[in-house]
């Protein structure tokens, strides 16, 4: 049994655009026209079982910042649609299939390597040829692996208590180049 995330092809400032499903099994397939259009462009990513806590990078040049966000249970049984944007932001917020547990993020939290979260950055800094960009790391239940599931250039950097100045030290740096 795999589950899958579906949502829209189209990009965040487009609206419905972080309107999702997380579709439990093959036989909910057929449920996805509750959540969209027939002949609307979604695509499927693996839902990784990743016990409820999404970890969310910050890059703004050579700096990064790093956070994490409650995020749902390995297990759905029924289709759950949402819109990405209205999840809790904190743990100890309740929403149905998303875990709240401070606990549980804690645990988590502690396997992080920022080491490797800077060696990732850095690649998608290089690759993508982004300066100031965001992205979101699920830490694989019950494994050492890391998976990418978003990159979002210029995100709100709420995360980066003096962001500001930051900023102004990028680009400062950049037009004295």
């Amino acid at each position: 049994r795999v589950q899958v995330i579906c949502k829209r092809q189209t990009a965040c400032s487009v609206g419905g655009s972080h309107e999702m499903a997380l579709v439990p099994s093959q036989q909910w397939m057929a449920s996805l026209d509750q959540c969209f259009q027939p002949d609307e462009p979604v695509l499927f990513q693996e839902f990784i079982e990743h016990d409820g806590v999404v970890i969310k990078v910050y890059v703004a040049d050579d700096t990064i910042c790093i956070s994490s966000r409650p995020s749902f249970q390995n297990k759905a049984d029924t289709l759950v649609s949402f819109d990405s944007q209205k999840l809790p932001k904190a743990f100890g917020e309740q929403q149905e299939h998303v875990v709240s547990d401070s606990d549980v993020q804690q645990q988590k939290e502690r396997l992080v390597d920022h080491r490797r979260l800077r060696g990732i950055a850095d690649r998608l800094r290089r690759e993508l040829g982004l300066t100031f960009f965001g992205f979101d790391v699920l830490l694989a239940s019950g494994s050492a692996a890391y998976y990418v599931v978003d990159v979002n250039y210029f995100p709100s950097f709420a995360e980066l208590p003096n962001f500001q100045e930051v900023f102004v030290n990028v680009i400062q740096r950049y037009l004295a180049q």
